[in-house]
């Protein structure tokens, strides 16, 4: 071969008609590759319709001076075979037959000494010409390729920069237009609504759809062009609303885009079809998961005999490359893989095809019930937050199982669940959800333990109650207690109680609620429950203190916190340690309740348990009406309102008690007026703002020495660091909510043991409890 006179070596390169959106960092990574003499090959890596042709356009065009000798740009989607690649650059060179020297060796020759771009658009599926490229790389040292790929090309010289989907905007129901357009993907729908229906406009009152739009699309380029083009026959909410399934209405694209550009489905249909056959069958059978997976629960449910050639490892790790999937960073720096959500869509349709769908989603389900029952209960235990990580990750795996055991009426499997996810759901607040799902199981016919069924009845009630169901809690309680009477189960008669209990104290029934909590505390004593006992102690507590047997409830509430913490139950530390909180301030120590309410604060926090915070924050706010900070009260009691409504915690008893009292007498102290706007400026703080304006309450503490302390002849400062000490807190706890140094806390807590001539920390928590300082 050699080179036609008339050819010129810059290639024609297409040139962009639209604008390039929201690739800001990528094109600024890709100019300083392209432009490093170090870096001899870039591969552009992403999924189909991510945009990697559009962005390579940009980027000649902006480093097209640098190369003496011009660019060229190929296309290569339509060669078919991998042999044909380097004749192909060849001929758009303009290089012409000569003799039998292959073409590689031709093009070796001729740009040698040449200082060339050469761009090779489309390679995903003729990556085995990738040998053929290291060779010519070697032998031409100022030639740069870049390529567009769906797969990394896993030569020597290459750098993979891979092409995410567009930034989208987080999700939430209340978005404003500024918000919205921040994100590059909702900026490129409207671009591209603009091009069919002029008069679109972004207006706070589509932001969130048009956000939604965009979420749901992944932020895929492709899949957002072809959405926007369907606005000017479906209104937004429409479109939104048929995206649940996506495929069927991403067509339509551009007539002048290749055909397998012009639907979802077919971009993403022309990576699958360069699979091998394993790989296919992995792909489709990966699909069943939603929301990512581990590499051990791959190997669990996808069958580990695809081939005998490949492990489950070795094929995702094929997928990956061939960006089918995404790497995301899972537990202990364990990796975690998922698709977008556009391209599971297809691979669903493909296992439903091939008939695999049933026996994978059970499998599926079976799993995850599995994972379920092994980690729900590890969140009542020491290290909560840990125990939580895993099942926030899994979440949307776990109501895919329970979906399926309740599609499939498999009543067993699916109570299974919901009784395994039930300190989760407690824990993150999330009652709602907890009583659909367990209301469902319960409703199926089909065997299920007794066991199982009084649980599911208990939870339900009791989730029921703390969204504010009370009269479809009641009949659930009602339910729990008679089966549990008829099957003569203790331990189900006693959970029946002490749902009813709750009841009773939400009519203001103090006595009846009195009654049931104290028998329900007895009978959980007299089976030996030991788990049970300290909600029951808690519970009881709760109603002798509304009725005003303060003595009595400190009692219980200090049992309660002892035996949460033998168990090692964080969350439940933490609620007793804020009824103790609660009961010091009812007979008038304001100083103790702030303190402990305090502790217990700073434990809701770590956990992350907003609801639960609800409570806490209230306990302060009262505490800041005492010493007179009215303004201070209200704002705290419209922060609570607000972050009960976001979480479905709509508070009973004492707290709904305690919020009526604090907003009557801030209308007498300060004015109808003055409460509503402060009540207002609450309602916009954010839960973390709210905490440490709670905080602050305790940073206010009368000057006068506190009584308690001088009676054991300790100072204040020491009795505080006594009570958190005794109240199971390390000595890094003390000083993270004291504020003062580990240090520190080891100096007061010697002289503690110093001034009190006791011999331990233990002897320290067994007198303070003693002596009734906690």
């Amino acid at each position: 071969m050699v080179a036609s006179a008339a050819s010129p070596l810059l290639g024609s390169v297409p040139i962009p008609r639209t604008r390039l959106i929201g690739r800001e960092a990528e094109l600024a990574r890709a100019r300083e590759l392209l432009l490093d003499e170090a870096v001899p090959l870039l591969t552009l890596t992403g999924p189909g319709g991510v945009g990697k042709t559009r962005l390579a356009q940009r980027l000649v065009h902006d480093v097209a001076e640098h190369f003496a000798n011009g660019v060229v740009w190929i296309d290569l989607a339509r060669v078919s075979e991998p042999a044909l690649v380097m004749p192909t650059i060849a001929h758009t060179i303009g290089l012409r037959d000569s003799n039998d020297l292959p073409a590689v060796e031709q093009l070796m020759g001729f740009l040698h000494q040449r200082a060339l771009l050469l761009v090779l658009d489309n390679f995903e599926h003729l990556v085995d010409a990738a040998a053929e490229l290291a060779a010519l790389l070697t032998k031409c040292p100022r030639v740069t390729v870049l390529v567009t790929s769906r797969s990394v090309l896993h030569l020597t010289a290459e750098h993979d920069l891979p092409v995410p989907p567009l930034a989208v905007p987080p999700a939430h129901e209340a978005m404003s237009c500024e918000e919205a357009i921040s994100s590059a993907a909702v900026r490129l729908f409207i671009a591209r609504a603009h091009a069919v229906r002029p008069d679109f406009r972004l207006s706070d009152a589509n932001a969130a759809d048009v956000a939604a739009i965009c979420q749901r699309l992944d932020g895929l380029p492709l899949a957002i062009e072809l959405a926007a083009s369907r606005i000017t026959h479906l209104p937004i909410p429409a479109l939104l609303r048929r995206l649940e399934h996506r495929l069927p209405l991403l067509t339509g694209g551009a007539r002048d885009l290749p055909a397998r550009l012009q639907t979802m489905r077919d971009a993403i249909a022309w990576s699958y079809d360069l699979l091998t056959a394993a790989e296919q069958t992995l792909f489709r059978r990966l699909a069943i998961f939603v929301g990512g997976f581990s590499l051990e629960a791959a190997a669990a449910i996808v069958d580990a005999r695809l081939s005998q050639s490949m492990t489950i490892l070795d094929g995702i790790a094929s997928l990956v490359d061939k960006s089918l999937l995404q790497t995301i960073e899972g537990e202990g720096g364990e990796p975690r893989y998922q698709m977008l959500e556009t391209v599971r869509e297809f691979g669903l349709e493909r296992l439903v095809a091939c008939g695999e769908a049933e026996a994978l989603g059970q499998r599926h389900a079976h799993y995850f019930a599995d994972r379920a029952t092994c980690l729900g209960p590890a969140v009542e235990g020491p290290d909560q937050r840990a125990a939580l990580l895993p099942l926030d990750t899994d979440e949307a795996n776990l109501r895919l199982a329970l979906g399926w055991a309740i599609a499939h009426a498999e009543r067993a499997l699916a109570l299974r669940i919901t009784v395994a996810l039930w300190p989760y759901w407690f824990t993150r607040g999330r009652f709602r959800e907890g009583t659909m799902w367990t209301e469902s199981a319960l409703a199926l016919t089909g065997e299920a333990s007794l066991e199982v069924r009084l649980r599911a009845l208990n939870m339900t009630a009791n989730m029921h109650f703390l969204s504010g169901a009370y009269e479809r809690s009641a009949a659930t309680a009602q339910t729990l207690l008679e089966l549990a009477r008829c099957e003569s189960h203790g331990v189900g008669e006693a959970m029946g109680l002490m749902q009813l209990s709750f009841i009773a104290g939400a009519q203001r029934d103090h006595d009846t609620a009195v009654e049931r909590s104290e028998a329900a505390l007895a009978r959980f004593r007299g089976l030996g429950c030991r788990g049970w006992l300290p909600w029951a102690a808690q519970r009881a507590g709760i109603e002798r203190l509304r009725r005003g047997d303060v003595a009595r409830a400190e009692q219980l509430f200090r049992e309660a916190v002892n035996l949460f913490l033998e168990l090692g139950n964080e969350g439940g530390t933490a609620m007793a340690l804020c009824n103790i909180g609660v009961a010091l301030h009812g007979k008038g120590d304001s100083d103790g309740a702030a303190l402990i309410l305090r502790a217990a604060l700073h434990r809701e926090v770590a956990l992350e348990r907003e609801w639960q915070i609800v409570d806490v924050l209230l306990g302060l706010a009262d505490i800041a009406l005492t010493r007179r900070q009215v303004r201070r009260a209200v704002v705290l009691l419209g922060a609570i309102a607000a972050l009960g409504e976001k979480v479905g915690y709509v508070p009973h008893g004492w707290a709904r008690d305690t919020a009526d009292r604090i907003m009557t007498d801030a209308h007498v102290a300060i004015g109808e007026a003055a409460v509503r706007t402060l009540f207002q400026q609450g309602g916009q703080l954010e839960w973390p703002e709210a905490v440490r304006m709670a905080l602050n309450v305790t940073d206010d503490r009368a000057s006068s020495a506190d009584s308690s302390a001088a009676d054991c002849g300790l100072t204040p400062r020491e009795l505080e660091v006594l009570r958190l000490v005794a109240v199971g807190h390390s000595n890094r706890e003390v000083a993270e909510i004291l504020f003062i140094s580990v240090s520190t806390v080891k100096r007061h807590l010697s002289t503690i043991l110093s001034k009190l001539a006791l011999p331990s920390r233990s002897a320290a928590t067994a007198f303070a409890h003693t002596r009734g300082l906690v």
